[in-house]
């Protein structure tokens, strides 16, 4: 058997070739959330909640502001939650998910 990072998937993965001649790609991120750290189920999490919040937005009938009102929270925290190329933002201002 012989591993390989592998050009077909940008050097995200690898390709294993065993001896019978079968190849499989395996990605790194596949790897990260078989074994699972708490950073990335973190990160995950967070990354499913902003899509979650999206999709209420677009469903309410209520406005953002009415919302961060009902929610007694702050504009910028608010709009930190739906930025989502801000995780590292939001896992700072969040307890650690995975210790729940």
């Amino acid at each position: 058997m012989t591993v390989c990072p592998s050009p077909e998937i940008a050097h995200e993965g690898f390709t294993n070739e065993l001896e019978s001649g079968e190849t499989e790609s395996v990605l790194l991120d596949q790897v990260l959330f078989y074994h699972a750290g708490p950073a990335i189920l973190n990160d995950l999490f967070l990354s499913d909640l902003t899509v979650e919040v999206h999709k209420a937005l677009e469903e309410s009938k209520l406005g953002k502001r009415e919302l961060i009102r009902q929610l007694r929270t702050s504009a910028s925290q608010f709009y930190r939650l739906l930025d989502t190329t801000n995780v590292y933002s939001i896992r700072r201002t969040t307890p650690n998910l995975s210790d729940r």
